[in-house]
């Protein structure tokens, strides 16, 4: 299979570590600590060379969740030693951002500030590097199967971590989404040091896996195993997204499919139906039980209450904006990523993508953002349109969560974005 070419062994072994120490850490429960696993990470980015080290980092992305922020500092740095010359497409974005969020933050006396701040533009550093519509140095393909498997490791690492400690119906209830998802109640510190998301995290990440290996699937038409491969991905990243109980993402997912038959090609339209039939049977078959009582869960977040305002999204999407408006600098500079929720005194996080950039880092932050995507997606020249499916449904669900903060969101973004530059694979 692709990943399993001769010549991967380095990468093969590195990433074999990481994910040995992870499930040691996470799943055995032998303390394992944070700088330990910093530490491989880098010797192994240290040790192979710039292909190899762009396929580590895509894996790394999802991994985020549970290893130090600051691990992106150090990725960072070795990829501009290592890598061609960084151009101005990749710099211009990241100083404007930059400037933007030490202004607004160069007099506020908020606990952890410069390690947050040094968090933010270090994934903002890595979200403006890989939007390189010119990349000639990796293939586009390899790097998003990294990712996959990333995802699928975390994921299987973090629902095996909620079935031993609470159960499996304590899952299928959907008691723990409340929640940090992998620890009981609201304590979100219990998150920290080991891998964990909330459910409108792992409902983004699974649709982004999802829908990038659903075009993958399509496009490979010989290789058996390959598809099998690809399939097991989409499996852990469907079941996982549909454990989250999220509405959004069943809202997306239904969009997707229905995009998907309408975008391919006949004989394509047949292969989609026959790989639903298929997957529906298997479910059924398998797991008719486990599909009744996540059926009532779905129902009884259908008939919740706070239904009408979207969670309390719409609520909050408005209190957001009046507080935005009510001051001309923060229209224009943003009211900086790190500290905006104490700033702007509003009583939870914001809860839509796009809200939090011009909220951020106002017109000047938005701007920046859209131009940038919109010239890389146009200088991609992709002519299917079904690379540009997984970007656009992430993007969707991404508006009901946040973009900017927790930093680790805008890599899940960042690898459905790299879809359209598979045109130009063969070509590398």
């Amino acid at each position: 299979m692709l990943i399993f070419t001769k010549g991967n062994s380095k990468l093969m072994f590195c990433i074999g570590i990481i994910m040995l120490m992870l499930v040691v850490r996470d799943i055995v429960g032998i303390e394992i600590f944070d700088k330990l696993v910093v530490v491989v990470t880098i010797i192994s980015m240290l040790c192979l060379n710039y292909e190899k080290l762009v396929y580590l980092v895509f894996f790394m992305f999802p991994l985020m969740c549970g290893v130090p922020g600051y691990l992106m500092t150090f990725a960072y740095i070795i990829l501009v030693f290592k890598g061609p010359k960084l151009r101005s497409q990749q710099i211009v974005p990241l100083v404007i951002v930059a400037l933007l969020e030490v202004i607004n933050e160069s007099f506020r006396n908020v606990d952890g500030l410069y390690a947050g701040i040094l968090s933010f533009l270090s994934f903002t550093a890595i979200f403006f590097y890989f939007l390189d519509e010119l990349n000639r140095k990796y293939s586009v393909k390899k790097c998003l199967i990294y990712y996959g498997v990333g995802a699928a490791f975390t994921l299987i690492v973090i629902y095996s971590n909620m079935l031993i400690e609470y159960g499996l119906n304590s899952i299928l209830s959907g008691m723990l989404r409340n929640g940090a998802l992998g620890v009981a109640g609201n304590d979100v510190t219990k998150m920290q040091g080991h891998l964990a998301m909330n459910a409108n995290t792992i409902a983004y990440l699974s649709i982004s896996v999802i829908t990038i290996f659903s075009v993958l699937l399509i496009q490979n038409t010989t290789n058996r195993k390959t598809k099998w491969f690809y399939g097991c991905i989409i499996g852990v990243c469907l079941f996982s997204g549909l454990l989250s109980f999220s509405r959004t993402f069943v809202s997306v997912l239904a969009l997707f499919i229905a995009s998907l038959i309408l975008t391919a090609k006949w004989k394509q339209k047949f292969k989609i139906i026959n790989y639903l039939a298929l997957l529906c049977a298997v479910i059924v078959y398998f797991y008719s039980d486990i599909l009744l009582n996540m059926y009532d869960t779905f129902l009884g977040r259908i008939e919740d209450s706070n239904m009408a305002t979207a969670g309390g999204r719409t609520v909050l999407f408005q209190l957001y904006n009046k507080a935005w408006l009510g001051n001309v600098s923060y229209i224009i500079f943003g009211a900086g990523v790190v500290s905006y929720w104490g700033t702007l005194k509003v009583y939870n996080a914001i809860h839509n993508g796009l809200q939090q950039i011009w909220v951020c880092l106002g017109i000047i932050g938005f701007l920046t953002y859209i131009l940038r995507v919109s010239f890389y997606l146009y200088r991609c020249k992709g002519k299917k349109i079904l690379f540009y499916l997984p970007f656009f449904m992430t993007l969707l669900i991404d508006q009901s969560i946040q973009f900017l903060a927790p930093y680790p969101l805008v890599l899940i973004l960042l690898a459905t974005l790299q879809m359209p530059q598979m045109i130009n694979d063969d070509k590398r």
